[in-house]
């Protein structure tokens, strides 16, 4: 089934890519490799690299806290996961995500997270530490280390969720540096800054669809699988960002502009309180419903309030993929969101 937006409601660019937007030159820049050494592996798999002393229910204990399922996209783990032994780490150095777990005791594991991760240090108390690209482009590495596996089992069994989360931050702020970067090269930020106040850097291939200016409604769109992004504004104040409010302007929009997409309430909702650009924010996760046209899947929002444009945002993706793994699609997609940047004091 191929979920269709209503053209005749909104003033289209027409579905060009962005990059298309800026011409040749965009597209060159957009081409650049960088580094010549990527790291590889799906954004969802995890190698679990485990120190000698750390063997046994430590490990079994992470493993399962990453590839539990997720309370948002039920039926799917966090991660993908793949254990191997610190010996080994030599075979998976270019493995974009990867998870050191040792003790301090653990020669070869103590010295690879002093001299690669740094930051956490013999007699800390267990935390996860999360870096980014040690052996390759686009990866990374979180350690998690303690003075004995007793005390490290402790802290895995109460703070599974923590290392979990960890994880995903580190991957998600990854991603979005990435897709910044990309942006800035094109100068579509500052066009996008210019024309409607904010900047949003969305992947490669991303048609942009614009309504007319009071509307306050600009959407990027990809389809195979259908991905949309979307970032709506209106004059507002701090307290527009609540539960209820998300729910109903996320309704209204879809009524208006996604034919008749809606907020599916007979799934769970989960909110909650994070940033966006630095601003306090209100996260919504949940799934959207579509009645007439039976389908359905996965979305994200984000409502924040700038208090030097006196405006209130919200920021949302969502995914219509039936047949696909819905985790890795949202994570890239929840890491465009972490791109939207409001314009400074002054210039809009």
């Amino acid at each position: 089934m191929t979920r269709h937006i209503r053209d005749g409601r909104v003033a289209l660019a027409g579905a060009t890519c962005v990059a298309a937007l800026l011409g040749a030159a965009a597209l060159s820049s957009l081409s650049c490799s960088g580094p010549t050494v990527s790291a590889f592996g799906e954004i969802d798999d995890v190698v679990i690299v485990a120190g000698s002393t750390a063997a046994g229910r430590a490990v079994a204990l992470l493993d399962d806290a990453l590839s539990a399922e997720g309370t948002w996209l039920l039926g799917e783990e966090h991660f993908k996961t793949h254990v191997v032994g610190i010996r080994e780490l030599g075979d998976y150095t270019y493995r974009r995500n990867l998870v050191i777990l040792g003790t301090w005791e653990d020669s070869e594991a103590a010295r690879v997270v002093n001299s690669r991760v740094g930051g956490i240090a013999e007699g800390d108390r267990p935390r996860p530490r999360s870096v980014e690209d040690i052996w390759g482009e686009g990866q990374v590495v979180t350690a998690l280390m303690a003075d004995s596996e007793k005390e490290l089992v402790e802290y895995i069994s109460s703070n599974g969720e923590d290392v979990v989360a960890e994880l995903v931050d580190a991957i998600r702020t990854r991603l979005a540096r990435k897709l910044e970067e990309e942006l800035e090269s094109t100068g579509f930020d500052a066009e996008m800054r210019d024309r409607f106040g904010w900047s949003l850097g969305p992947p490669a291939g991303y048609g942009l669809h614009t309504s007319k200016e009071s509307e306050g409604l600009v959407f990027f769109r990809k389809t195979a699988p259908d991905r949309t992004i979307f970032v709506h504004w209106e004059q507002g104040a701090p307290g527009d960002v609540t539960d209820e409010f998300m729910i109903e302007k996320r309704n209204e929009i879809g009524a208006l502009y996604f034919d008749g997409d809606a907020v599916e309430r007979r799934r769970e909702l989960v909110f909650e309180r994070t940033e966006l650009a630095g601003l306090p924010a209100l996260r919504m996760s949940g799934w959207w419903g579509n009645r007439e046209l039976i389908g359905g899947g996965p979305f994200r929002s984000y409502c924040v309030h700038v208090p030097w444009q006196g405006r209130t945002y919200m920021v949302d993706a969502a995914l219509f993929a039936p047949a696909d793994d819905k985790t890795p699609l949202m994570r890239n997609l929840d890491a465009a969101l972490q791109t939207f940047r409001p314009a400074a004091a002054g210039t809009r």
